[in-house]
């Protein structure tokens, strides 16, 4: 595909519509109890505001496919998501039925326009049906006033296109990187062993508290307990009275995500709902292999009621690879994590390069 140049989007006449003036019906999910359903191949879509709205995989129906989705409930009510793929979806979700059909670049450029209002619903205002058909939109126009459809299709393919020009880039860059898989044995044919996790990492140090009204705006990441975005909640410009940290783990001390481990080799600030743990001698990749191990062995240990202190923290012990010698196999963890990074990197490159 070639590059497009299309005009620029603040240089395009635009135009208020109602959303309903291109829906027919925005249909509620049939799928029940969720926590019943056997697992399968069928992504359905919940009331989740991340990854797309995907709840989990199920045995069920595959009934929607090339479609937009609202959610009508929850923390993600209003966000919109398009599904290129076989779906089916909960009563927390509603489908939107289009009365002529779009494509489903135009579907995306109308699931962004959609998103810039969803902030408008919560908990105590939620999307529904008559709500979101009477929102206002505004979209690209052609010179007679009517949506132009065809802009908006040619806008979503040219950012598809220079996104995966810049993906295809970065993986081959990161394949050159990490060089040919190593043959090594699997994790459940070596011989492992527990270590104080003092042995490991230096002296582990909670972050500092800090409230979401003292922040300053800045683009320095916020590290806190959040089970999902690697523990960021936030970007700040804050500078004082806050613990900075860089090129290390960081661990929830407690509830639903105790024991979450991420990696970051990036400065962010640390509060203090997560500790942080650093080893002079360890490199990314035994990071990585390190907070998974983390995260299996203290995710079921910790919760509310029992958090992740710094006295217990001095009891700890996880469970690692060992040499012959019976020392960490710093070797051994450093491979394994190349070796997933290889072949998934080489996945979505044959991915991205089929088309």
């Amino acid at each position: 595909m070639e590059e497009n140049k299309l005009m620029n989007l603040n240089d395009k006449k635009w135009k208020e519509f109602h959303f309903s003036s291109f829906v027919n019906s925005i249909d509620r999910g049939k799928v029940k109890d969720l926590s019943k359903i056997d697992v399968g191949e069928t992504a359905v879509i919940a009331a989740a505001g991340a990854n797309e709205g995907i709840s989990t995989f199920a045995n069920c129906n595959k009934k929607y496919k090339n479609a937009m989705t609202i959610s009508l409930n929850g923390v993600g009510t209003g966000t919109a998501f398009v599904h290129n793929y076989s779906f089916n979806l909960n009563s927390d979700c509603g489908v939107v039925i289009t009365g002529s059909k779009m494509s489903i670049d135009v579907l995306r450029f109308f699931q962004c326009c959609i998103n810039m209002h969803k902030n408008k619903f919560s908990y105590g205002y939620k999307a529904n049906e008559t709500r979101l058909k009477r929102q206002i939109i505004l979209l690209p126009v052609k010179d007679n006033n009517e949506p132009d459809f065809e802009y908006m299709e040619h806008y979503i393919k040219e950012i598809k296109f220079k996104k995966k020009e810049e993906y295809v880039k970065f993986c081959k860059n990161k394949l050159d990187e990490l060089g040919k898989e190593v043959s090594i044995l699997p994790l459940n044919k070596i011989e492992w062993k527990e270590f104080f996790v003092t042995d490991i990492f230096n002296k582990p140090m909670r972050g500092k508290r800090i409230i979401s009204a003292n922040y300053i705006d800045g683009d320095k990441p916020v590290v806190s307990s959040a089970g999902g975005n690697n523990g960021v909640i936030a970007f700040v410009g804050n500078k004082y009275k806050i613990r900075e940290y860089e090129n290390c783990l960081s661990v929830a001390n407690g509830g639903v995500s105790a024991g979450f481990a991420f990696y970051h080799p990036y400065k962010f600030i640390a509060t203090d709902h997560i500790t942080h743990f650093k080893g002079q001698q360890l490199n990314k990749y035994h990071y990585l292999f390190l907070g998974t191990v983390i995260r299996n062995q203290m995710h079921t240990k910790y919760d509310f009621s029992r958090e992740m202190t710094d006295p217990r923290l001095q009891r700890e012990k996880i469970i690692i690879p060992i040499t012959k010698e019976g020392n960490p196999d710093y070797s051994y963890m450093e491979q394994y994590i190349k070796n997933i990074m290889i072949r998934k990197y080489s996945e979505y490159l044959s991915y991205l390069e089929r088309d």
